[in-house]
């Protein structure tokens, strides 16, 4: 329900839904269901611009997927973590966590989670003035988009072509 109100532009019901399905998820020791609420909580946050809070949340979420060897979650919520510090301007850090986030998204096959995380390191490099970065994001923007085709996200293939025309 959280995600529907989300979705729906409110955002006061979604934070309720999340805690009240956070609470049941730690009543029940449901690990999983923690992380997707504590994920889902910061997500929300970070559309607020409450960068630091949402940063915490994302944290201790990523440590229930490290506990219980959720690499799926744990790729997410690096990229998470990532886009906050580049949000926060440690952009040197949100490539880093981008980094490690992509590498388990490529040992899942997660196709998804790289077309994003690509997304993200090529919009990052291109801000660069510098020639090996805007090389470095041309690469990451056309393995990105060409994940994107597959996956049939318009959305997302939208946004990269935007960024790629930037470059030209």
């Amino acid at each position: 329900l959280g995600r529907l109100f989300d979705l729906r532009g409110m955002p006061q019901e979604a934070k309720v839904n999340y805690e009240k399905s956070l609470q049941i998820s730690e009543k029940c020791g449901f690990k999983l269901g923690q992380s997707d609420c504590l994920n889902n909580l910061a997500v929300l946050l970070f559309s607020q611009e409450k960068y630091l809070e949402a940063k915490e949340l994302f944290k201790k979420s990523l440590d229930i997927d490290w506990e219980i060897g959720n690499l799926l979650g744990e790729s997410y919520s690096l990229e998470n973590i990532g886009t906050v510090e580049e949000e926060l301007g440690n952009l040197t850090l949100a490539e880093e966590l981008y980094q490690q986030s992509l590498q388990i998204s490529r040992e899942l096959n997660d196709i998804i989670g790289q077309a994003n995380t690509l997304y993200l390191l090529g919009d990052l490099k291109s801000r660069n003035n510098d020639q090996e970065s805007l090389v470095e994001a041309e690469k990451y923007l056309t393995e990105g988009l060409e994940l994107t085709n597959k996956s049939g996200d318009k959305s997302r293939g939208e946004k990269i072509r935007k960024v790629l025309n930037r470059l030209e």
